[in-house]
Formats: C-alpha cells, structure tokens, sequence
C-alpha cells in the first residue's frame, strides 16, 4: 500500500513540473508577442 501512495506523489511531482513548463512557455511567447507589439506598433487606418 505505501508503494501505490509513494508512486502517487513521485507522479503528482512530475505533473506539476510539466504543467509548470507549460505555462512558462505560454508565457514566453506572450511576453514575446508583447514586446514585438511595442517595437512594431500597429498602424491604425
């Protein structure tokens, strides 16, 4: 029975470390948009 709850908690770890570098990513590329928006403003006819 400790063996299934130690597996539980390795895998909730590991998870929580892919769900992390998700939303880094995500992040990343939302601050890139943001800071390409301010270099290239968009022009408004």
């Amino acid at each position: 029975m400790a063996s299934n709850l130690t597996n539980f908690y390795e895998s909730l770890e590991i998870m929580l470390k892919g769900m992390g570098g998700i939303f880094i990513v995500i992040l990343i590329f939302f601050v890139l948009i943001k800071v390409l928006e301010r270099l290239f403003p968009v022009e408004n006819k």
